[in-house]
């Protein structure tokens, strides 16, 4: 049963390295999400199947989700096991935090680990489940309200920087809006096979990372524009500042991408309408060098 000195113990310990709470944070929610069955990249183990790290294994990180963990080698940071038992045999080395959610701990005489071990457990099954689904859903608000935040600030700054340069952008969105969708929609699905290609190749990797960054970019600033649009039609007059228009719309904006289903598409269309952006500037801009 959990009670509220262990969970004041567990949030105590996990605050007192930055480094811990940040690979902690990363790492649950790369094991709620799971897209595949098995993730192991730059010495991470993350599963959603029995996971075994062998005596002569040295890993940094290990996350175990739905199933049972056994440690015989070397954890330099983290083991994570959700809805599942960890079993730490005498050989095992683990140098970071210990959560266990919903199952329990074996350790053998003679494992070497530090003071950061938790476990936190009901005594039934569903008790568990009704734990681990409140986990994922924490988790999954947490990341929402970090990306929203994120993507608040970063069109706004956009808008901020590009100021009266913002009215290039705005202008084609007023009177092509479906145009630059089209264009957009083609040219992503051009520059990802292009991306997929030359990440095949070490000399291509800079090069798609550029191509991808590129995008990026241009996906802030087409959200700075469509914030201005609509900050300007809640706006109450034009005497009201950019920095307030823009806040209005992305913050609108942003309200609306978080809607299920709905929000789906409308970020499409927005990746779709920046990428449309990016393809018609970077047209003109080719048109007047010619011409000059």
């Amino acid at each position: 049963m959990i009670n509220k000195p262990l969970l004041c113990k567990l949030g105590c310990g996990i605050l007192k390295r930055k480094k811990k709470i940040i690979s902690f944070v990363v790492l649950m929610f790369l094991s709620l999400i799971m897209v595949k069955p098995v993730l192991a990249f730059d010495h991470n183990v993350i599963k959603d199947e029995a996971t075994v790290i062998q005596k002569n294994q040295t890993v940094d990180n290990v996350v175990t989700f739905g199933n049972n963990a056994v440690i015989n080698g070397t954890v330099r940071d983290a083991v994570i096991v959700i809805n599942g038992d960890l079993s730490i045999k005498s050989t095992a080395k683990i140098k970071g935090l210990v959560l266990v959610i919903g199952g329990k701990i074996d350790q053998q005489k003679g494992a070497s680990i530090n003071d950061e071990v938790y476990a936190l457990s009901f005594n039934n099954g569903k008790g568990n489940s009704f734990l681990i689904a409140g986990l994922f859903w924490l988790g999954s608000w947490t990341v929402s309200l970090a990306l929203s935040i994120l993507f608040v600030i970063l069109s706004f700054l956009a808008g901020l920087l590009l100021r009266n340069r913002l009215t290039v952008f705005v202008r084609p969105i007023r009177h092509s809006f479906g145009k630059l969708v089209i264009v957009g929609a083609i040219t992503s699905v051009l520059l990802t096979a292009v991306n997929l290609l030359l990440s095949i190749t070490i000399i291509g990797i800079p090069v798609a990372i550029a191509l991808f960054f590129v995008p990026l970019i241009f996906f802030f600033i087409g959200s700075a524009a469509v914030s201005k649009i609509i900050g300007k039609q809640i706006a109450s007059g034009d005497e009201t500042p950019l920095w307030a228009t823009l806040l209005y719309g992305a913050a609108i904006l942003v309200a609306g991408i978080n809607v299920p289903f709905f929000g789906a598409l409308l970020l499409l269309g927005l990746i779709w309408l920046s990428t449309g952006l990016m393809a018609f500037w970077l047209f003109d801009k080719m048109k007047r060098k010619k011409a000059a």
